[in-house]
């Protein structure tokens, strides 16, 4: 696939809920960036990319959402309802890890905001983003949302372990840093029934070249 292609369907989600909330199952693909710690951490979100936020319930992201977007992310938005919305509808289908519960409280319909509905997240905007590179390379800086599964560690058999009980129709995009060992791993998803698993022409080397820092990731800012 192209640096265009994955820079017009990555998706970032950004779960304002505790981290420990977030290590409990969050959205395969999303940030941690408690609400409390959202406005000094929003240098790292795209200032003219659609993004989402969400929460548990829908209860504060709508509020997030406006203040970002005052803030300067005019294309902020936030998933209504939140996670008490989507498990009920999708239970923990793109939950990882899958949480022991999804009691989440009563989902809440915002009376104005700007809203993403459930079924636009995964099922129209997203790549599932898959760096194979080192595990240093990756806390160096890494596409917003991708899992880091090192080449060396790449199993098919234990696929799993690292992002969770997938639906084989998803849009996968693996990518290391010039392309080399990202197709092999495109093409053993491929062959584990995942159709839409590609590799990312150039890596990250043809991502910096014509995007630069857009879209690329610290755990700490």
């Amino acid at each position: 696939t192209t640096t265009g292609d994955v820079h017009y369907y990555t998706l970032p989600l950004i779960d304002l809920r505790s981290e420990s909330e977030y290590e409990a199952g969050h959205f395969l693909g999303a940030v941690s960036i408690p609400l409390d710690r959202l406005s000094e951490e929003a240098m790292q979100l795209p200032e003219t990319r659609f993004f989402v936020v969400y929460d548990a319930t829908g209860a504060t992201g709508a509020t997030a959402a406006l203040n970002l977007i005052a803030a300067g992310f005019p294309l902020a938005t936030f998933l209504d309802g939140g996670l008490a919305g989507w498990t009920r509808v999708y239970g923990t289908q793109y939950l990882f890890p899958a949480p022991s519960s999804t009691d989440y409280g009563e989902p809440e319909t915002a009376a104005a905001g700007p809203s993403l509905h459930r079924d636009q997240l995964y099922h129209t905007y997203f790549y599932v983003l898959v760096d194979v590179r080192s595990a240093e390379a990756f806390a160096n800086g890494h596409l917003i949302g991708a899992t880091n599964i090192p080449y060396d560690d790449f199993d098919i058999d234990d696929l799993d372990r690292w992002l969770g009980d997938l639906p084989n129709d998803v849009a996968i995009a693996v990518y290391d840093e010039t392309g080399s060992q990202s197709d092999e791993a495109a093409r053993a998803l491929i062959a584990a029934g995942y159709t839409k698993a590609r590799s990312l022409l150039g890596g990250l080397v043809e991502w910096s070249r014509v995007y630069g820092n857009e879209l690329i990731w610290t755990d700490k800012p």
